[in-house]
């Protein structure tokens, strides 16, 4: 590999760009069309790649580390204009998170921290706030205030700019309080151990600012909504965002979900659930590859079992046989099998020969079709032929080391012969959304909540993609704010049945389908996502970021919650998503602990039927 000497553009883009890995390398496709192989500069240090052609670079850092060991490589293909790289591992294991690209953008000082228990400070910096009085428990930035991010130092060989960038977002009021809490390898450690997301919480204290009380993400804006709801009407269901408290937003929320719930819609609904029928027939995504693996592992478990159980009955069956009647046994099974042999050998002699002459079509057929490839590869090769404006040959693949003949230019990198996880992979639209967050690393003072507020808006897009079929509408964005509570009533919850219930409760109360079998539907979804585990949460948190952003109004929830969730649950350790969804999997909502009397409605539908027809009975009588 080579080093970069030139200094960076202010304006470097960066490209698309996708991985794999198999056990011994990782590899990296990197889309830059229309650039000088002559200029490309690429470079492996430590746990850092980096790819710079004018106009694009490419940092990433990944979780273990890579070498230079002469096996490095990079090939591009002029067709489609990617560069393959073949980066070598360290050690010889499964990397993760490949495919979250935010992640992988961003730059990771508080794991470099970790390892030499070094404490660091966040990567937001309030450069300027306003003057609050001394009895204000917590600090408030300016409206008009610029917040940057302070970039870290760099780890590798090359230069990098260290300009500070404006940080994108609505205002923050608790980025001192960040900076008070540093960050150290104790912290990291409990991310590792099981969370109990059963312990009851109270509802925070009120943290109250002259601008408001505080919500969103972490609880860190405030002064936002209030002014925003007066040109947008409804963009919350709260009259005063900014000056009602968390325990009157749950009141408020509660009353309301009682307050209109209408049971003639859900009787309506529940009279006629043929109407209904391809909404339940329907699989999302999420629920289709997590049933896939379930197969899966569930007929590996079958097979191993019986190859156990006829192990076991060999084992018992010879322990009861009798010599003379086994060695009857034995001739017969011989004569037997002579006269199979017999007959096999006529069968293969007739097989071997209709094998030998597909062999030969097929032999005929690659040959003319190698002679078709190598009379389209010369006629490329005339036209790259010409030299560059400054009189040097194209340069068709720059390789660290000796060329590898065997593999060609224009072939993709391997796919991992046995992956590790099986789940919904990422579309070209969600990789695009996610090289478009935040590149900072995104902190949470409670991860219980954060991971609450998280299945809360799960809920919401997982009943909003059964409802519509995943071809989402102009309505989505108020229907996925209807039955999430975090965005309709800024509530925030301790336990996972509050999450259930309050989702339970609105989505049988706002949205166009109000059913009971539908609810459960999607609370299925809901487990599935989790079940695939942070890949398919992403997916959803992305899946509303995309939704919200069309919006006219509801883009602002963008900033307030979903884009540093979006960045948050890419850096969670995968036991911590593991240990919520081992609890998530074991609750279940009750017809009889809802608020609403489900039972006795329904039996008002049928006491109906039965009077009509008594009716009928005493007409024809």
């Amino acid at each position: 590999s080579s080093s970069s000497s030139s200094s960076l553009s202010p304006t470097m883009l960066t490209p698309e760009f996708s991985l794999s890995q198999d056990g011994d390398y990782v590899y990296v496709t990197i889309r830059t069309p229309y650039v000088k192989i002559s200029e490309v500069d690429w470079v492996i240090a430590g746990n850092v790649f980096q790819f710079h052609v004018k106009p694009y670079f490419l940092r990433l850092t990944f979780k273990n580390e890579l070498i230079e060991d002469g096996t490095e490589k990079a090939k591009y293909n002029v067709e489609t204009g990617e560069f393959h790289v073949t980066l070598p591992k360290v050690e010889k294991i499964h990397f993760e998170d490949l495919d979250m690209q935010t992640l992988l953008l961003s730059r990771r000082e508080r794991d470099e921290a970790v390892k030499s228990k070094v404490s660091i400070a966040p990567k937001v910096e309030v450069l300027s706030s306003t003057t609050t009085s001394s009895t204000s428990t917590t600090p408030t930035t300016n409206a008009n205030s610029t917040t940057t991010t302070t970039p870290p130092a760099s780890s590798t060989s090359t230069t990098h700019n260290k300009t500070a960038t404006p940080c994108e977002g609505v205002e923050v009021n608790k980025q001192e309080q960040h900076q008070s809490q540093s960050y150290n390898a104790e912290d990291e450690e409990e991310d590792d151990e099981e969370l109990d997301w059963e312990v009851h919480q109270d509802l925070p204290q009120a943290t109250f600012s002259p601008k408001g009380f505080s919500y969103g993400f972490d609880n860190k804006y405030s002064g936002v909504l209030t002014k925003l709801q007066r040109e947008f009407p409804g963009l919350t269901m709260l009259d005063d965002p900014d000056n009602t408290s968390p325990a009157d937003r749950r009141t408020q929320r509660v009353y309301s979900e009682t307050s209109l719930f209408s049971v003639d819609h859900y009787l309506a609904d529940f009279a006629d659930e043929e109407q209904l029928e391809h909404l339940f027939s329907y699989v999302p995504r999420w629920t289709e590859c997590a049933d896939a693996f379930q197969q899966k592992k569930m007929k590996m478990d079958s097979e191993s079992t019986k190859g156990e159980t006829v192990n076991e009955d060999a084992a018992i069956v010879g322990e009861g046989e009798n010599p003379e009647d086994k060695a009857v046994e034995k001739e017969v099974v011989v004569n037997e099998k002579e006269e199979e042999e017999e007959g096999a050998d006529v069968k293969a002699t007739l097989v071997e020969g209709k094998k030998k002459e597909e062999e030969e079509k097929e032999e005929i057929n690659r040959v003319e079709k190698a002679v078709l490839v190598e009379e389209k590869e010369v006629e490329e090769e005339a036209k790259r032929g010409a030299v560059d404006e400054e009189g040097l040959a194209l340069e068709v693949e720059k390789v660290s080391t000796e060329t590898d003949a065997t593999t060609s230019t224009t072939s993709a990198p391997p796919t991992p012969s046995n992956s590790a996880v099986i789940s919904s992979p990422f579309t070209d639209d969600e990789f695009k959304l996610m090289r478009e967050l935040r590149r900072v690393e995104v902190l949470s003072t409670d991860k219980r909540q954060t991971l609450l507020t998280t299945l809360d808006l799960v809920c919401a897009v997982c009943y909003e993609t059964r409802a519509t079929e995943g071809e989402y509408s102009v309505e989505s964005p108020w229907t996925i704010s209807a039955l999430s509570s975090t965005l309709s009533f800024l509530d925030v919850f301790s336990t996972i049945d509050e999450v259930l219930y309050s989702f339970s409760h609105r989505a049988l109360a706002f949205p166009l389908y109000r059913n009971w079998k539908l609810l459960q539907l999607v609370l299925n979804d809901v487990k599935s996502v989790f079940y695939l585990g942070k890949t398919a949460i992403l997916q959803c948190l992305l899946k509303v970021y995309s939704i919200m952003r069309q919006c006219d109004m509801r883009y602002v929830f963008n900033d307030l919650y979903i884009r540093d969730l979006c960045v948050w649950i890419q850096s969670v350790p995968a036991v911590t998503v593991q240990s919520f969804f081992n609890v998530l999997s074991t609750k279940s909502v009750e017809k009889g602990r809802m608020v609403f009397n489900l039972n006795a409605i329904e039996a008002l539908l049928q006491d109906d039927d039965d009077d009509d027809t008594n009716e009928d009975e005493d007409t024809f009588s």
